[in-house]
């Protein structure tokens, strides 16, 4: 029997993949004959020799360096809050100034404006140093960031939705909302008139996730780029500059 901790956690993860790679290298079929058990406790009792634990330990000891790596510091708490939050304003934020560097170095579609759903958000920003375990727990997902190419009657379909939802995570667009409609509409403080907008956003969003099912009228455009390695690299930069991550309410989304 196993007492439940992290070690133990860890040691069942690596036993499991050890024992997928080792029946996934032979052709060979297999056949039960017999089973034996027996209980033993890997606790901090346990003084086996050459045990799972003193095998995994360097493995985890190196995790937890690259996991525990302080790799920024925010000026304040971020926390997510509708209509707009600091949280999903500064995640949305650098999502729609990453993608408009990232398609400039790929001659990709020039994001209007991004969307990082508050839902997606899975924890906050607390003031001080920021590690990459921190990132982690913000955005626990393999999503990458795509492009989606919209009709303005698209866009407004999708402006509307993010009215009839209270707000959300929404960069370079401002509005009102009223009656659940998105009104007095502005696109990086000019008028909403193109034809077509582009909107920065994660692959699962794109899909038409959380209910956001007008982005599956739209083209995608991929740029290979994971969320969460955005986050942290963008962090990394305020860092190198010796700026903290911070954002702020400006009614971007107004009642």
């Amino acid at each position: 029997m196993l007492k439940t901790s992290k070690h133990n956690t860890l040691i069942i993860a690596l036993f499991s993949l050890l024992l997928i790679f080792t029946l996934g290298c032979n052709n060979g079929s297999y056949q039960t004959k017999e089973t034996n058990s027996t209980t033993i406790f890997i606790d901090s009792s346990y003084k086996g020799k050459n045990s799972v634990v003193d095998y995994i330990t360097p493995y985890k000891d190196s995790i937890d360096a690259q996991m525990y790596q302080v790799i920024g510091h925010a000026a304040r708490t971020l926390d997510k809050d509708l209509p707009e939050g600091l949280l999903t304003n500064f995640i949305s934020d650098l999502i729609l100034d990453e993608t408009r560097l990232i398609s400039s170095e790929k001659n990709l579609l020039t994001p209007d404006m991004a969307l990082m759903n508050h839902k997606g958000l899975r924890t906050i920003i607390e003031e001080g140093p920021i590690t990459v375990n921190k990132i982690f727990q913000l955005m626990p997902f393999e999503n990458e960031v795509v492009l989606v190419k919209l009709t303005k009657d698209q866009t407004l379909e999708f402006l509307n939705y993010v009215a009839s939802q209270g707000g959300d995570g929404v960069a370079g667009a401002s509005f009102t909302i009223k009656d659940e409609k998105a009104t007095g509409i502005k696109i990086n403080g000019k008028p909403f008139n193109k034809e077509y907008y582009v909107v920065a956003t994660s692959d699962y969003l794109s899909k038409g996730g959380d209910h956001y099912d007008v982005f599956k009228k739209g083209t995608i455009i991929e740029t290979k780029v994971k969320l969460r390695d955005m986050i942290i690299n963008h962090i990394k930069k305020l860092e190198a500059n010796n700026e903290k991550a911070n954002s702020q309410l400006d009614n971007r989304i107004k009642l």
